[in-house]
């Protein structure tokens, strides 16, 4: 289960879901809600395998003081995350992510080793996926996982908020990150892609919309006619 080589990834949508499904397929449901955890707000791996009801999530929010740049966040949870842990019925004064046998909170080489059984897992699967594709003509399902990292999905976390619309200052208050670190990670990471270019033209149309119906043309002023002498 050897760590694959640090590259600029960002995990997409299918990604995630197929990562969570096979994680909780596989008896490892903790791992899912890890990976949605940083996948919809971003936090750190260290910072998410600490957090615990109710001192850092209570009634749908996130609390809780980051490890690194001691930023103090309160964040809603997203409608799918909050599903998750509600779903799961974390109890409280228990961590969000335990093992799941001894439902205890997980040491960090532990839960690396975790992910990386459910990221091969997950390969194994895919590859199953490519050979149906190869010689029965069956549709793939599933994306390649095989070289994802965890860290990857902070990274993955402000893109996302980036292509919803979110402002820098909106993103940092999120992340933790400062204005100054969310621009650069933006500006590698983001892709100028179609849906980015979309998102733009959709704000310029709502402008546009919006300016027209608040500032209406004026109505030219009527002057009377000269009289003919």
């Amino acid at each position: 289960l050897g760590t694959p080589a640090s590259k600029i990834v960002i995990w997409e949508e299918a990604a995630t879901n197929f990562m969570v499904s096979v994680a909780d397929a596989i008896k490892h449901p903790s791992i899912g809600t890890a990976v949605l955890i940083c996948h919809e707000i971003g936090p750190r791996e260290g910072d998410v395998i600490s957090m615990r009801a109710p001192e850092h999530y209570e009634n749908g929010n996130f609390r809780f003081t980051t490890s690194k740049t001691a930023a103090k966040l309160t964040i809603p949870a997203t409608s799918r995350l909050r599903e998750r842990l509600e779903s799961e019925g974390v109890p409280l004064h228990r961590h969000l992510v335990v093992t799941d046998v001894r439902k205890k909170k997980y040491k960090a080489d532990n839960f690396r080793h975790v992910f990386a059984e459910v990221r091969a897992t997950a390969g194994a699967i895919m590859c199953v996926q490519a050979v149906a594709e190869v010689f029965f003509g069956a549709p793939r399902a599933f994306v390649d996982v095989s070289g994802l990292l965890y860290r990857q999905l902070r990274h993955t976390a402000i893109v996302n908020l980036a292509r919803a619309g979110c402002t820098v200052p909106e993103i940092a208050s999120i992340t933790g990150h400062s204005i100054k670190t969310v621009t650069q990670i933006l500006e590698h990471y983001l892709p100028r892609d179609s849906v980015v270019a979309s998102h733009a033209i959709s704000k310029l149309e709502f402008y546009r919309t919006r300016t027209y119906v608040q500032r209406p043309c004026p109505t030219p002023v009527q002057r009377p006619e000269p009289k003919l002498s």
